[in-house]
């Protein structure tokens, strides 16, 4: 429901390149504001006009066009098969500083059926009794990282973990200093200004202890795809106020950066995966028990060291990024250059 099907008369191959590049001011004009984002109708498609002298020099130049294009397009695709995600970059690293066998884990996460004992209920205060909390995958990790480390991350705070503020809508003002900092603005594991909104200076000077500062850490605390999610706050010049359904997690001690790092792994990840409670979408995880997840306790260089690793395997997947964009840049002249001679 939610993609439209274009069946182009040319080569499809070559219509989606076009789409992409020469054509697409074309089709965000005809773009209307949905829920938040914008969105695109059938017969907003259908009333574009595509210049004539564009669409006889794409039809006379197109056998043409695809042979110069393909090798280009085989080449983008070698070398994204060469990226490697973030997250793999950053499981590699930590795995291989606490000498984690992830072969061993995810075998046990692929096992569906196990015994257990009715005394093994009995070991949270919540009386927890759902698979995904007593999972065997989640109790392994758990004790392994207890083997390791007998810090928590409550060791490493300089004040006590807490959860963000409500706002209405009667709060939002777009001429305010403060961001409204919601969990949709740290989905993409990061703060994206580019759709918060901002509030009165009333209300940010009525909630200061509720702002956020260099170095600070943003996790999402709800919601199936985003619980988990966490953000670094970089940039010191950034003023905002984050949501009731994020938390603020302030470290002294620990890296942030580091402390980032470790908590997009997923060391911390699948522990929020099994002491979220809740179910459906409806999920919540609480600052109570992010403060009680181990934490490996490393001194400055071991920690400065995992970041170094981390930063050198990222910065060669954005090389990798600009060659792609670079080969992309490639494709849009061979086919400006057809239509120009046109």
């Amino acid at each position: 429901k939610a993609f439209i099907h274009i069946r182009p008369k040319l080569n499809s191959e070559l219509f989606f390149l076009v789409l992409r590049s020469k054509f697409i001011t074309q089709i965000s004009a005809v773009s209307r504001q949905g829920k938040g984002y914008p969105t695109l109708k059938e017969d907003d498609l259908k009333s574009i006009r595509f210049p004539k002298y564009i669409v006889d020099a794409l039809l006379k130049n197109e056998a043409n066009l695809i042979d110069k294009i393909i090798p280009i397009k085989n080449e983008i695709g070698n070398l994204k098969d060469s990226k490697k995600p973030t997250l793999d970059i950053i499981n590699q690293v930590f795995g291989e500083a606490f000498g984690f066998d992830w072969e061993e884990f995810e075998s046990i996460k692929r096992e569906k059926t196990y015994t257990s004992s009715i005394t093994s209920f009995a070991n949270n205060i919540d009386c927890r009794m759902g698979i995904r909390f007593h999972n065997k995958a989640g109790a392994y990790l758990q004790t392994f990282l207890e083997s390791k480390t007998n810090k928590r991350i409550k060791d490493f705070i300089s004040e006590p973990i807490v959860l963000g503020k409500s706002v209405s809508p009667k709060d939002y003002d777009e001429d305010g200093e403060y961001f409204y900092i919601a969990m949709s603005n740290i989905k993409t594991w990061a703060f994206d200004p580019a759709d918060c909104k901002k509030i009165s200076d009333e209300y940010s000077s009525s909630n200061l202890n509720k702002t956020i500062q260099k170095g600070d850490i943003l996790l999402a605390r709800s919601g199936e795809g985003t619980i988990g999610k966490v953000a670094l706050i970089e940039d010191e010049e950034i003023s905002g106020i984050f949501a009731d359904f994020t938390q603020r997690i302030r470290l002294a001690g620990f890296d942030p950066l580091c402390a980032y790092y470790y908590f997009r792994s997923d060391f911390f990840q699948y522990l929020v995966y099994t002491h979220k409670k809740g179910l459906g979408n409806n999920t919540n995880i609480f600052p109570s028990q992010i403060k009680e997840f181990p934490m490996p306790d490393w001194d400055e260089t071991k920690q400065a060291e995992i970041i170094e690793k981390i930063k050198l395997q990222l910065d060669k997947q954005k090389i990798i990024d600009l060659q792609i964009e670079n080969k992309q840049q490639a494709i849009n002249k061979i086919i400006e250059d057809a239509i120009s001679q046109q």
